[in-house]
């Protein structure tokens, strides 16, 4: 894997994937953007943004900005195996290493979970 420029890594990630969300948060603005696409980016859900009320949450602290990116991997796609239903250790490996390392160029308000 190498690090991505113009949003590739995002796009493809989304056309080899059943599911593919996207939350993202804009406190300046106040909006939250949310939009699911799934069947390997064939079908797009409609896209939500929704304001957000003052800019704090219910518990009186301040929505902070975040994107949050969920998805599915089609392995019968990512593999030439037909049968392969999971990643194996050794890519799930390679994953998590490069989230930590987009964590590290993020700084700490960055939040890997």
């Amino acid at each position: 894997m190498t690090g991505g420029r113009h949003g590739y890594g995002a796009k493809l990630s989304n056309i080899f994937s059943k599911t593919f969300t996207i939350d993202t948060v804009d406190s300046k603005r106040r909006l939250r953007y949310t939009q699911t696409w799934n069947n390997n980016m064939t079908q797009a859900g409609e896209p939500r943004i929704t304001k957000l009320d003052n800019g704090s949450k219910s518990n009186g602290t301040k929505v902070k900005d975040y994107t949050c990116i969920t998805f599915v991997p089609d392995m019968q796609r990512l593999s030439e195996d037909p049968n392969v239903t999971s990643i194996d250790e050794q890519d799930y490996a390679v994953m998590c290493r490069r989230v930590v390392d987009a964590a590290g160029c993020a700084g700490e308000s960055c939040k890997c979970i």
